[in-house]
C-alpha cells in the first residue's frame, strides 16, 4: 500500500498575541512541529489505553499506527474514554440552545444542501471554542499534535484546481463552497465563545475546517439518527481499504479498536476512511490518493434515474473500472450503451429485453 500525497498550497497564518498568551501554539508556529509526546501522555491522563500500540513517525506530518508486538485478530489496541470524545451530539446538546449559535445554524439550515452538514458545524464550533481557550482547554494537547498543513481541497491554489480532472474539480469546488459557509456561520457565532480573531481568519478556519473534516466519521446510535464524531488517538490511524482495524463502542460511550486479523510486529494498523471506489473524495478531505485501490469509481452519474436504468444495473457504486488493467464493470458498460441507445427507441428495448432475459 502507498499514498500519493497531493502537494497542496502552504497555508500561512496570521499571529495573535491574545491567543499565543494563552498558551495555544498556532498552527504555523514551529513548523510541521506535532507534540506526539505530550498527546500521548494526555491520553494516558485521560485514562486511555494503548499498550499495543504505537506512534511511529517524523517531526512533521506523516505519523502513523504500528503494532509494537506480533498481534492476534480481536487484540484491543486502542480504548478511548467516552470523555474525550468530541460528539457533535453532546456538543448540540450543551450549546444547542445559545443564542447566537442558533442563529448559525439557522444560516446553515438556509444554504442548499447544507443542512445534512450541521454535525459537522458543530465540531467545527467546539473546535474553535477550543483554540480560544489555548492551554485551558481540555483537548489542549490533542490540538497541539494536530497537523499544522493540509493539502485537501481547501488549501489548493487556483492552478492546482484547474490541474484536477473534472469530478475531481467539481468536488473540490464544492468543499471549498462549504468551509465559505462554515466561515460565514462561524461569525455569528458571539465572541463569548469563539474569539472574533478566530473567526475572522480566513486561514485558520480553513485550518480548523480541515482537522474537522480529515479527522471526523458519521455514526449512528440508538438515541442519535446520526452524528458525528472525532476521537483523539484514534484520528492517528491511517487508511487502507483493506483495513486491520475496526471500531466498536461501549454502552458507556467508550471507543474501542481491535484488530481485525493478525498482524506482524512493525507492521502499520488502518482503518478504511469509506468510499473505497472513489480517490477524489480522499483527495478532497483528506489530500491524498490511495494507490492501492483495487477499483475506482466512473464519473458516470445519471441525472435522472429510473427502474428500467436500475434494472440494467445502474447503481452508482458499481460505476467502476479496474485499476490494475482498466477494464470497466459490466454494469458501467450495460448502463452506458442502455442510455446512448435512447436515440434509437427500438434498439434499446430490443437491448433491454436481451439484458432481463439472460
Amino acid at each position: 500500500f502507498s499514498v500519493t500525497s497531493y502537494q497542496g498550497r502552504k497555508l500561512v497564518y496570521k499571529y495573535d498575541r491574545r491567543l499565543l498568551q494563552r498558551g495555544m501554539q498556532h498552527p504555523e508556529e514551529g513548523g510541521d512541529v506535532r507534540d506526539m509526546e505530550a498527546l500521548q501522555a494526555w491520553g494516558v491522563q485521560k485514562g486511555a489505553t494503548f499498550d499495543n500500540i504505537s506512534f511511529s513517525g517524523t517531526a512533521g506530518n506523516d505519523w502513523e499506527c504500528v503494532a509494537p508486538n506480533n498481534l492476534v485478530g480481536g487484540t484491543v489496541v486502542l480504548k478511548v474514554n467516552s470523555s474525550m470524545v468530541l460528539s457533535s451530539a453532546r456538543i448540540q446538546e450543551d450549546l444547542g440552545g445559545e443564542k447566537s449559535l442558533v442563529s448559525a445554524i439557522a444560516f446553515m439550515e438556509e444554504e442548499e444542501r447544507r443542512a445534512q452538514l450541521i454535525p459537522n458545524f458543530y465540531l467545527f464550533v467546539k473546535l474553535a471554542m477550543e483554540y480560544t481557550k489555548g492551554s485551558d482547554s481540555m483537548w489542549y494537547s490533542w490540538i497541539n499534535s494536530l497537523p499544522r498543513t493540509f493539502d485537501t481541497a481547501v488549501s489548493m491554489d487556483q492552478v492546482e484546481l484547474e490541474c484536477l480532472p473534472a469530478f475531481a474539480w467539481t468536488m473540490a469546488h464544492k468543499q471549498r463552497k462549504n468551509w465559505e459557509v462554515f466561515r460565514q456561520a462561524l461569525q455569528l457565532v458571539s465572541s463569548d465563545l469563539v474569539d472574533s480573531s478566530v473567526s475572522q481568519d480566513d486561514e485558520l478556519t480553513k485550518w480548523l475546517f480541515n482537522c474537522v473534516f480529515s479527522r471526523c466519521w458519521r455514526y449512528s446510535d440508538r438515541v442519535n439518527s446520526e452524528r458525528c464524531d472525532i476521537v483523539p488517538l484514534g484520528d492517528m490511524f491511517n487508511h487502507n481499504t483493506a483495513s486491520n482495524t475496526q471500531v466498536d463502542y461501549d454502552d458507556m460511550g467508550n471507543v474501542i479498536f481491535s484488530l481485525s486479523e493478525n498482524v506482524e510486529a512493525g507492521h502499520s494498523l488502518h482503518l478504511s476512511y469509506g468510499d473505497a471506489t472513489n480517490p477524489y473524495r480522499l483527495l478532497c478531505n483528506f489530500g491524498f490518493v490511495d494507490e492501492g485501490q483495487p477499483e475506482i469509481f466512473c464519473p458516470l452519474v445519471a441525472s435522472e434515474t429510473s427502474e428500467r436504468l436500475e434494472e440494467m444495473g445502474y447503481n452508482p457504486t458499481k460505476m467502476v473500472f479496474r485499476t490494475q488493467d482498466g477494464a470497466i464493470s459490466n454494469a458501467a458498460w450495460d448502463v452506458m450503451l442502455y442510455s446512448i441507445l435512447e436515440q434509437v427507441p427500438q434498439v434499446q428495448e430490443v437491448f433491454y429485453r436481451a439484458h432481463m432475459e439472460g
